[in-house]
């Protein structure tokens, strides 16, 4: 980072920007081929498309009728926070149409494509084949284009979440003045964030987590670590002042500040059996340690989700792969086609690039958990607060994801989902890139430098024969 700073500071010229992207054209090439996917999903999906569509956009046509946030249990889908509705009701009644309400995600993806390139830039300055790895990763996998073009909350959630986890280790390494203003901001984005979905909560603890060590197991003197603790609690403040408002109607109407649609009248009767189980007795060991092969063969729903659903399969395979069928190869659900299934139906060629997807994303699962592990402990030894809040993130965000599917065993429903986790997939992106990097190190690591890269070729191919119709293997 330092690096970077002093080589900025000491160009002079209006021109640094282009002579910094001469620098990286591979880089900057990855990152409008991201843009040209995003673009895509304007112009080449649907936008009644996207998850729940109907009743994300009931609740923005109430908003626009009766100019006022909904109580929580109106209807389906207004138990999500108001922002990315308001700011929807606004720009359809100020005369934009459904279809260039998609330019909304779209622009949101492309602006979090970019602060990825950034983290990248500032957190792995050593290697560039992590970088541009790991930016290839950000840049195609399905989950995060398919999302970037949808019309509901998640693009912009993804956006507050990113520039939020952007920050947070810039806050970590500045002296007192720098990180209580970088801890402010954090804190209303963090805001923002949770006016537009919930999923910001894991961000707040996983930094308060990290500072929290930091308090503890840093070297300096204890009424600095006080401090220095103090200003990630001005950023709590900070995000409550910008979002508490709206947690606390929920208080007041339903006895807790964060509430679904299971919770509500719209689908309580979809739990009447399961909340008669004690909590830990609602999911079996196996569906978190056990794999399901039949993926490989049809990567979509119920393969994973049905009589025998599994978590990390259903998450692995709704990541690169339009797991839940939701238009991203430009066929219809309902469409007759050479392969058929009660939850999905694709022509042979989607089904093709979607199993080697499947596969390409399975090692691409394993590299980044491997990384996890190795990147975590080399920050703990080096007391290095501010990257550990970059792979505390998606832990966070893990074990939310994992106690939502215990709480509400309803897999059917989509319980679990990779779009819900992309808000947290720049550090996992980053982690892939460093085990590429790893892998080219030493010439006896080089077949696994193959595999790795070879899985992000069989990831990208599906991203690209489904929205351009771009054909890398025989089908």
């Amino acid at each position: 980072m330092a690096a970077m700073d002093s080589a900025l500071a000491r160009e002079k010229s209006p021109l640094w920007l282009l002579r910094w992207l001469a620098e990286r054209k591979l880089e900057l090439a990855l990152f409008l081929l991201g843009v040209a996917l995003r673009v895509s999903m304007r112009f080449s999906y649907e936008p009644t498309a996207a998850y729940d569509f109907p009743w994300h956009w009931e609740l923005v046509e109430w908003m626009i009728e009766h100019r006022r946030v909904a109580p929580a249990d109106t209807m389906l889908q207004s138990q999500h926070p108001p922002l990315f509705y308001a700011v929807a009701a606004a720009l359809y009644s100020s005369g934009v149409s459904l279809a260039n309400m998609a330019w909304l995600p779209v622009a949101c993806g492309v602006l979090r494509l970019g602060l990825t390139w950034v983290a990248l830039e500032l957190y792995l300055p050593h290697s560039r084949w992590a970088r541009a790895s790991a930016l290839a990763l950000a840049a195609v996998m399905a989950a995060s284009v398919h999302v970037d073009g949808m019309i509901y909350p998640e693009a912009v959630n993804c956006l507050w979440a990113s520039l939020a986890i952007l920050l947070a280790p810039l806050a970590f390494r500045s002296p007192l003045r720098r990180r209580l203003g970088l801890a402010l901001l954090i804190g209303v984005v963090l805001g923002m964030e949770m006016l537009t979905k919930v999923s910001g909560l894991t961000i707040v603890a996983a930094v308060g987590c990290v500072a929290g060590l930091e308090l503890l197991c840093s070297k300096g003197a204890l009424a600095q670590r006080w401090r220095a603790a103090a200003c990630w609690g001005a950023m709590l403040a900070a995000c409550l002042t910008v979002c508490g408002w709206y947690y606390a109607r929920n208080v007041a109407r339903f006895g807790r500040p964060f509430v679904t649609s299971f919770d509500l009248p719209s689908q309580r009767y979809m739990m009447e059996e399961s909340k008669r189980i004690p909590y830990l007795h609602r999911r079996t060991i196996g569906y978190f340690m056990a794999w399901e092969p039949a993926m490989y063969s049809f990567p979509f729903g119920h393969v994973a989700t049905g009589a025998n659903p599994t978590f990390f399969p259903a998450a692995v395979a709704s990541a690169f792969v339009d797991y839940w069928n939701y238009g991203f190869s430009q066929v219809h659900p309902l469409s007759k086609s050479g392969v058929w299934h009660p939850a999905a139906s694709t022509p042979p060629k989607v089904l093709r690039a979607a199993q080697l997807a499947a596969a390409g994303g399975t090692v691409i699962f394993i590299a980044t958990a491997a990384a996890w592990f190795a990147v975590s402990r080399r920050l703990w030894q080096r007391r290095d607060w501010g990257r550990l809040s970059l792979v505390a993130t998606p832990l966070v965000m893990l074990g939310a994801a994992m106690h939502f599917a215990i709480t509400y065993p309803v897999d059917g429903y989509g319980v679990v989902k990779s779009a819900y986790l992309q808000y947290g997939a720049g550090p996992l992106c980053g982690l892939y890139g460093v085990s590429v990097a790893w892998s080219r190190q030493r010439l006896s690591r080089w077949p696994l430098l193959a595999l790795l890269l070879g899985a992000l070729v069989l990831v990208a191919a599906y991203t690209l024969y489904c929205r351009f119709r771009i054909r890398i293997f025989p089908a």
